[in-house]
């Protein structure tokens, strides 16, 4: 998942691609009546992904669901508004990076 969705591939395609990076922002500051679908969009996604990570002694798998999926965002988000630039790839594997650290320890 990690590698599928911070990739040059899917940061390029702005028509196919993920538009929660683009939203996001606008849903905290001009359209407060879609954060409600917004949240239980983050809760399903946080869930579905918590059930496929290992255990961890320390953080609930919901909590590094979660972090992986704002990260995932705002990683996406990043990049995109540097594309063209090589720190927008490198924001994609640094994101990649942390991700398998998060999951793997």
């Amino acid at each position: 998942m990690l590698k599928r969705y911070l990739s040059p591939a899917h940061r390029d395609d702005l028509v196919a691609g993920c538009p929660l990076p683009a939203v996001v922002g606008e849903v905290a500051t001009t359209a407060p009546e879609q954060r409600e679908v917004l949240a239980t969009q983050l809760d399903d996604l946080a869930g579905q992904l918590a059930e496929h990570l290992p255990a961890h002694p320390t953080v609930s798998a919901r909590h590094v669901a979660l972090g992986l999926v704002a990260m995932m965002y705002g990683g996406l988000a990043l990049a995109r508004a540097v594309r063209g630039r090589a720190l927008s790839d490198e924001i994609l594997k640094a994101c990649r990076a942390v991700g398998r650290l998060a999951i793997h320890g």
